[in-house]
């Protein structure tokens, strides 16, 4: 008699789960999907599908670039810095690399591999990046400063959109002969 009672107790435990189930897949089959979010300013609109996460940076960490000169004889200047580190929230598209560039050209290039985060270390470029110091003021700075430079760190997806950047004005010593 136990078991019989068991064994009814189990299939209407089954027939509830099955019913439960069938509701929950109705459900879903007619919502509609959610419409996609947009928002406009200054006559530009960016749009987010909710339907299909976008990759996002979680935060692209950075320490300050600096600009030296390694020999005041010459008119060379290094541009480096400490460390940078990008973390991605692992959602797709993936990020591919993270990439620095100064003046808008490209300087450094790592590239990933179905990674969540890259990181740059100065020992990784330990000669830096050269660029020229410039004569006294030339950025507008005053006599002490030479030319001024953009340095902008970026993550680059797998679509090869921008996921996220830092953006820097880096400030080397005057060139005086």
């Amino acid at each position: 008699m136990q078991s019989s009672v068991k064994t009814v107790f189990l299939i209407a435990l089954l027939g509830m789960a099955l019913v439960f189930s069938w509701n929950a897949a109705n459900a879903q089959r007619n919502e509609a999907p959610p419409a996609p979010q947009s928002e406009m300013q200054d006559g530009n609109t960016r749009t987010l599908d909710s339907v299909q996460p976008q990759g996002l940076t979680g935060f692209i960490a950075t320490s300050n670039p600096y600009c030296y000169q390694p020999d005041v004889t010459r008119n060379e200047c290094v541009i480096n810095f400490r460390y940078t580190q990008a973390n991605q929230d692992g959602n797709s598209p993936f990020m591919k690399n993270l990439q620095i560039s100064i003046d808008g050209k490209i300087r450094y290039y790592s590239g990933m591999f179905f990674e969540n985060s890259n990181t740059y270390d100065y020992a990784m470029v330990p000669q830096g990046f050269k660029v020229l110091c410039g004569s006294p003021n030339q950025s507008g700075l005053g006599n002490d400063y030479g030319k001024s430079y953009g340095v902008v760190i970026s993550a680059i997806s797998t679509t090869g959109t921008q996921m996220g950047s830092n953006s820097f004005s880096v400030a080397c010593p005057a060139y005086a002969p």
